[in-house]
């Protein structure tokens, strides 16, 4: 069963971060590996299943009840990114007040829109050419959702 739980522990945070896997789907060109820094203003949770590290959330406040999410799944997630999300879901309704997530999705990476859509996010709106990725300037998709 997938858990979710709080962690400051920033190897692991970094590790999931610049891991293969997940490192072109979550960074926009120009940004270097090796002298990544972890954005200090996301507080993160860790997706186990037992002791088997599926990824990370990052959360950052946007008000008492509102979070915006960043999501890195490593490979051995790959195919449960519902049972990611209910976890998640758990553990903020158990632990915050928050009731509703909103994310943003590049246009480069459909596997992350469909699988948002999937979760049941709503497209609420398209920040224009606003990620750089592939050499341009790409859209992100806003989404959201109620827990």
């Amino acid at each position: 069963m997938v858990t979710c739980s709080h962690t400051d522990d920033f190897d692991l945070i970094r590790s999931v971060l610049t891991d293969d896997y997940v490192w072109n789907g979550v960074t926009e060109d120009g940004i270097d590996r090796g002298s990544f820094t972890i954005p200090q203003e996301l507080t993160f949770c860790e997706l186990k299943d037992e002791d088997e590290l599926l990824g990370i959330c990052g959360l950052r406040s946007c008000a008492q009840t509102c979070v915006e999410l960043h999501t890195a799944l490593l490979k051995a997630a790959a195919g449960r990114s519902q049972e990611c999300f209910i976890a998640l879901e758990i553990y903020l309704l158990q632990n915050t007040l928050v009731e509703r997530l909103i994310t943003r999705v590049p246009e480069t990476n459909p596997k992350a829109l469909k699988a948002a859509l999937k979760l049941g996010f709503e497209e609420v709106g398209i920040l224009k050419e606003s990620y750089l990725k592939g050499g341009s300037l790409v859209n992100q998709y806003i989404l959201q959702v109620n827990l």
